[in-house]
């Protein structure tokens, strides 16, 4: 992770302190505001936040929500409880935003990258694409086992319709 310029820890579940990067305010199209520094740090806290209280809905805040839709191509959803509850009310939701992130940000500074919109955001989207594979490596083992579990009810309840019962356990 980038060197932080704070000693407060971010990640406060997780007992990790993950750093904050330091942000440029860079310049967008003609007639927009500029991606000021300060306007990334606080969507990067916000972010940060987020992630290391396991996604609670308490934590998501609009920035980040406006954010997310705005500079990562997903404004279909409606609503920000629409969105949050897309992919963050379940392990599976969870798993599914991590890969779309991920991709979404990695296509962000690929096909975009003559944009002068991307240039301006790409920081931020690096930096909260960081915090999430840090986040991932450290802490999503019990997402994981919350998944492996949920699973296995599934094919529980999908053998008990058919009338069938079995055992079923993670390989």
């Amino acid at each position: 992770m980038p060197k932080s310029g704070r000693s407060d820890n971010l990640c406060p579940n997780c007992n990790i302190d993950i750093g904050e990067p330091q942000f440029e305010t860079r310049p967008v199209s003609e007639g927009n505001s500029p991606a000021t520094a300060a306007e990334k740090k606080r969507i990067y806290r916000d972010w940060v936040r987020f992630i290391s209280h396991g996604f609670q809905r308490s934590q998501f805040h609009k920035d980040l929500y406006d954010y997310l839709i705005l500079h990562h191509g997903d404004y279909a959803h409606y609503s920000q409880n629409n969105y949050y509850d897309t992919y963050f009310s379940t392990p599976e939701g969870i798993w599914e935003f991590i890969e779309w992130f991920s991709d979404q940000t990695r296509r962000y500074n690929t096909w975009g990258s003559n944009s002068i919109n991307t240039y301006a955001w790409n920081d931020l989207s690096n930096a909260m694409q960081d915090a999430l594979d840090y986040w991932v490596r450290v802490s999503a083992s019990p997402l994981s086992e919350q998944r492996k579990a949920r699973a296995i009810e599934q094919a529980q309840a999908i053998l008990a319709k058919e009338g069938l019962k079995a055992e079923v356990k993670p390989l």
